[in-house]
């Protein structure tokens, strides 16, 4: 019987959605880890996590780590316990129901041929994907609502805590793939999944047919995104797929000085982002 904890970061969570978070996967797990990454509102995880009376601990790093670091410390501490497999989560992604089970059941009938499997991802703005068969072969996925080999999280030295946060998990992938490992899709579960503080609005000034969806990242995030994308794209990418995820990343940016606020700043932290990107080995 394969055991499995789930490992969920936390920095300052919004505790209603938390409490759905906590609820969808407390009861499908062996033990449930927080990390938390200097929450302001420690406190009150701490007595909800408590009053709930769920199976689990609350690891405190006293500060933001990144998600890198913070993953990598719960990792470590379920392996200590004996984990063979860990399930890594946003405080903010909601799990289906049955969907360790449903992992555990493609694991035992392919027994040693995946390192990672990932879900259904369902955001506010997309519906989930749809297949018949039972799981699909990737190469990609997001941390959250993905089941991880512990082995193989070590056998590729972990994740990368130089990237602090985003492509963190693309940035494993690549790594996991180009060693050989496989990563799936578990097509019969999802996680509901936010993205940022999504906002829609006007493609064109007072024609309201037309929107365009952003997500408001922040101008530190907008400036990890831009540097760490542009790192995984150096490193990882051929010509044709590096000609594709430039062109989508100067979509993504020019979205965000056309629509959303703090255009200087974001500037400013585009212009920085790709200027450090090249300081990442």
């Amino acid at each position: 019987m394969n055991k499995i904890s789930a490992i969920i970061v936390t920095f300052n969570p919004e505790l209603e959605r938390f409490k759905f978070v906590i609820n969808s996967v407390s009861t499908q797990v062996n033990n449930l880890i927080i990390v938390d990454n200097g929450s302001s509102n420690i406190g009150d995880l701490k007595v909800m996590f408590n009053t709930d009376d769920f199976n689990g601990e609350i690891i405190e790093n006293g500060k933001n780590l990144g998600i890198a670091e913070a993953l990598n410390i719960g990792i470590e501490h379920a392996k200590q316990e004996g984990t063979e497999w860990v399930l890594t989560l946003d405080d903010d992604s909601i799990c289906s129901n049955n969907f360790v089970q449903s992992a555990l059941e493609i694991i035992d009938e392919n027994p040693n041929q995946f390192a990672q499997i990932s879900t259904n991802v369902q955001y506010s703005s997309a519906r989930k994907n749809e297949s018949n068969d039972t799981f699909t072969r990737i190469k990609l996925c997001i941390t959250s609502g993905s089941i991880l080999n512990v082995n193989a999280w070590e056998a590729v030295g972990k994740f990368n805590k130089e990237l602090f946060i985003d492509y963190v998990d693309f940035d494993f992938c690549y790594r996991l793939d180009k060693a050989g490992y496989v990563t799936i899709r578990n097509n019969k579960s999802f996680i509901d999944h936010q993205l940022g503080e999504e906002t829609k609005v006007n493609m064109f000034p007072f024609i309201s047919r037309y929107k365009v969806v952003t997500y408001n990242y922040s101008p530190i995030r907008t400036y990890y995104y831009t540097r760490n994308r542009l790192y995984c794209i150096r490193k990882y990418c051929g010509f044709s797929q590096s000609i594709k995820q430039l062109l989508s990343l100067v979509r993504f940016n020019t979205k965000k000085l056309l629509y959303e606020k703090n255009k200087g700043k974001n500037i400013r932290a585009i212009m920085r982002g790709t200027i450090d990107s090249f300081k990442l080995k």
